[in-house]
């Protein structure tokens, strides 16, 4: 009785449990399903990657325009490193061979070898809109300075090179001007004072016969002015040269575009592509027999 009594005041709840693991066939993923699709469309597959493939490699080849890049590599110091990144190497550059023709050619008539416009363009636009523009990288573990640039011609990317080199050492050589010379320049004169007094009380002693403490200390200081300027003149040649490791070379074949990648990256990419178009295409179909079949 008692036992009975105590099931009674408890409610007993039936949950079901439904066997773990089941899934619908419709949801299952049939590798089989997956490999016989592939087949039957393995004709459409092989044609569209091909093809993509071939007319990849026919605008890389053919079509895309071809660039030609040359290098130099130097060692050099940091005011020269300096240079080569300036704006003032390519006004210099450009100014000094008349490379405004070649830089706007929509706008310059080779024929009549003059402007097409009424406002030609300027070295300072041509600059500032970047149309003439080098790559400068620098090597940490060396030190040394590569130097590149790239064009349609492959005989232009050498010349430009060699232009650059050759203003480089014409404004190193004439037209720099560094602290140290501007330290020389004023140590120089202060030394030509001081060695014009030294002349003149020369003279002074030879005739009185007085003590010549004074000009002791005259030449003294004129000796350390020499040192100075003479540590200062190395400084100054050390700052303005430059070390030519590799010269420009005619570049041979082209660097870009990089016909290889650009086409086996499209192969594999149509290849992708082709079996998700034959996935999609199979889709609709079998949606399509669904429908007509539950009509």
């Amino acid at each position: 009785m008692g036992c009975s009594q105590e099931y009674d005041d408890k409610k007993i709840v039936y949950v079901p449990v439904y066997p773990t693991g089941v899934v619908d066939s419709e949801d299952e993923i049939d590798l089989f399903d997956l490999f016989s699709v592939l087949l039957k469309y393995k004709r459409f597959i092989i044609v569209f990657t091909l093809l993509c493939t071939l007319l990849a490699a026919i605008i890389s080849l053919f079509i895309l325009p071809k660039k030609y890049k040359s290098e130099f590599t130097l060692r050099a110091s940091p005011a020269v490193e300096q240079y080569l990144r300036s704006n003032k190497l390519k006004i210099s550059l450009i100014s000094k061979y008349n490379l405004l023709p070649s830089l706007y050619p929509e706008l310059w008539d080779s024929q009549k070898k003059s402007w097409k416009t009424n406002t030609p363009p300027t070295v300072e636009q041509a600059v500032a809109e970047n149309k003439l523009s080098f790559i400068v990288s620098k090597d940490r573990k060396t030190g040394l300075l590569r130097v590149e640039f790239d064009s349609m011609d492959p005989r232009d990317a050498q010349l430009m090179l060699k232009r650059v080199l050759t203003v480089m050492k014409d404004y190193f050589s004439k037209d720099y001007i560094s602290e140290s010379q501007r330290q020389i320049e004023v140590l120089e004169q202060e030394a030509k004072n001081i060695k014009k007094i030294i002349d003149e009380w020369t003279s002074k002693i030879k005739k009185i016969n007085s003590n010549d403490s004074f000009i002791s200390e005259r030449m003294l200081t004129y000796f350390n002015l020499e040192k100075q300027i003479a540590e200062l003149k190395a400084q100054d040649a050390l700052e303005r040269q430059f070390f030519v490791i590799d010269a420009p070379l005619l570049p041979i074949k082209p660097f870009k575009p990089k016909s290889k990648l650009i086409i086996l990256v499209s192969a594999v990419s149509s290849l992708f592509l082709a079996i998700f178009l034959v996935f999609f295409f199979n889709f609709i179909q079998e949606e399509r027999r669904r429908r007509s079949s539950n009509n």
